[in-house]
Formats: structure tokens, C-alpha cells, sequence
């Protein structure tokens, strides 16, 4: 969650601001649910959360910015 506050106020990377409310949102859940049948399962929602973190810092990992021997004539 550290990484992604950085990123959103350092670059303004919208994709991690939309990761950082899920969080969010899924940590409130947690809460609630904790002490239900249900709550035993919300791990399955963190993995699901570790994907897409995971696919987001690849596809940083791997832009690269087009340079001139890139253009097509």
C-alpha cells in the first residue's frame, strides 16, 4: 500500500490510486466481516489483490518509451 500512496502522489498513477481505494474498501470489509462464516474466505480477495498489484508493476517493469529507430516511415 506504501508503494502505491508513492506512486500516486509522486507520478500521479491513476491505475494505482483505483488499487489503493479497493484496498481500502476491502480492509473495511474485513473488519465487518471478520467474526462471520464469510470472513474465513476474504483471503481469496487478497490473492486477487496481489495479482493485479503484481500485473501492474510488470507492465511498469516492461514500458519502455519509444525512441526515434522506433518510428515507422
Amino acid at each position: 500500500m506504501f508503494s502505491a500512496l508513492i506512486l500516486i502522489f509522486k507520478y500521479r498513477d491513476e491505475p494505482r490510486a483505483y488499487y489503493l481505494f479497493a484496498v481500502i474498501a476491502y480492509g473495511i470489509v474485513c473488519a465487518l466481516l471478520i467474526n462471520t462464516s464469510i470472513g474465513g474466505y476474504t483471503i481469496f480477495l487478497s490473492l486477487g489483490f496481489a495479482v493485479w498489484y503484481a500485473y501492474l508493476t510488470y507492465k511498469d517493469a516492461t514500458y519502455r518509451t519509444p525512441s526515434f529507430w522506433d518510428l515507422e516511415f
